[in-house]
């Protein structure tokens, strides 16, 4: 065991409480101290490079708590993060981002301040196996298998949007990477509460779940439960806005309160004209009596890209970001793009079930399908 300078030995043993981590190694000394420190160096550069942030203005996102490596658990991360920036969950500066368990960890920083970011992604074969003394001495380029530190400004990114697509090009960190940058302007809007954890749980913010949030105020508002009633969802198509009502609605396909279905392009080209932007099929009913009523909701996307001034209707991370920005700035005004495609009741003997049932499809039952089954 190598033998380390005095206060690198103190600040470590500052950092973990009660065990000694100088030059004996305590038995009770665990790999998920590995996480702790590892947390807190990174933690620490980020904090130099970046600066505090005033008024709770540093954000940090991580999937750490959530990944795993084998039997290794991240999550004593988390509070290394929470002792080494102003971030707390609580303030919603530190947000732990839903992850695959077996996903590389990763930390990333940005200043609200000066929009500076800083990046750093690694992997259990990096440093589980390390000696503590190595995880406090090395660089953190021998810690991390990506680094990047960047100012993410807007105006940064698009004029410097070519070399941007190049790096999210770049497998497996870069559409991470992208994703992070997208979370983090999303996060400098000071959205509501319900829009962060929908992008926690969705594990990114882009504009197919920020339509799900425009679907769930709309139906509140224009298609609300009446007394005894609960909803039923048919996504079909199912797409990143199902992720959003199952977070504010607490409808999830293992309490059957949503289905999905998918629809091919071919089949999409079958939908009527009207249809042909539709969300899904959204049920308000009674359980006791299975009477109640179905309603078909599109989204205008195309009335969306006009809005947000894109023209080219090309998948792009810059095309996306100014779809996400504009959605969050005019999220009151949902009703502009969520409509009514057709109401209907439930005929009798059937419940929102029939529509979803192995075989079925609701489109021709509907009356909006060009083909007959």
């Amino acid at each position: 065991m190598p033998k380390w300078p005095t206060n690198l030995v103190i600040w470590a043993h500052k950092s973990i409480g009660n065990k000694s981590i100088g030059s004996i190694l305590m038995s009770n000394y665990g790999s998920e101290d590995h996480f702790y420190l590892l947390a807190q160096r990174v933690a620490q550069e980020a904090v130099k490079k970046l600066g505090p942030g005033s008024n709770g203005h540093l954000l940090t996102l991580t999937n750490a708590g959530i990944v795993k490596f084998g039997e290794h658990d991240s999550s004593s991360a988390i509070e290394a993060l929470k002792q080494t920036t102003p971030g707390s969950l609580e303030r919603k500066n530190l947000i732990i981002i839903n992850a695959v368990m077996d996903e590389p960890l990763y930390f990333f920083f940005f200043n609200k301040n000066n929009e500076e970011s800083f990046f750093a992604q690694t992997d259990a074969q990096r440093f589980v196996a390390m000696p503590v003394g190595e995880i406090l001495s090395r660089d953190l380029s021998h810690l991390f298998r990506h680094l990047i530190f960047r100012n993410i400004s807007l105006g940064r990114i698009i004029s410097e949007a070519a070399e941007m697509e190049s790096i999210f090009a770049q497998q497996p960190y870069g559409k991470k990477w992208a994703s992070l940058i997208s979370f983090a302007h999303f996060w400098a809007k000071d959205p509501p509460s319900t829009l962060i954890r929908i992008a926690q749980f969705h594990d990114h913010i882009c504009p197919g779940v920020l339509s799900g949030y425009y679907i769930a105020r709309f139906l509140m508002a224009k298609f609300p439960r009446r007394e005894k009633e609960r909803y039923f969802f048919l996504s079909t198509p199912p797409y990143c806005k199902d992720d959003a009502l199952q977070i504010i609605f607490n409808q999830t396909v293992g309490k059957k309160g949503m289905a999905a279905m998918l629809l091919a392009e071919e089949d999409r080209a079958l939908l009527l004209p009207e249809a042909r932007e539709a969300a899904g099929i959204f049920f308000r009913y009674d359980p006791q009596t299975n009477r109640g009523q179905g309603a078909v909701l599109g989204f205008a996307w195309s009335k969306l890209l006009q809005d947000c001034k894109i023209s080219d209707q090309k998948v792009s991370f810059l095309n996306s970001l100014k779809q996400i920005l504009f959605m969050i700035d005019q999220r009151d005004d949902y009703a502009r793009y969520v409509y009514f495609i057709k109401i209907f009741d439930l005929p009798p003997g059937e419940s929102p079930y029939n529509y979803a049932r192995v075989g079925v499809n609701p489109w021709p039952k509907l009356g909006l399908w060009n083909k007959k089954d």
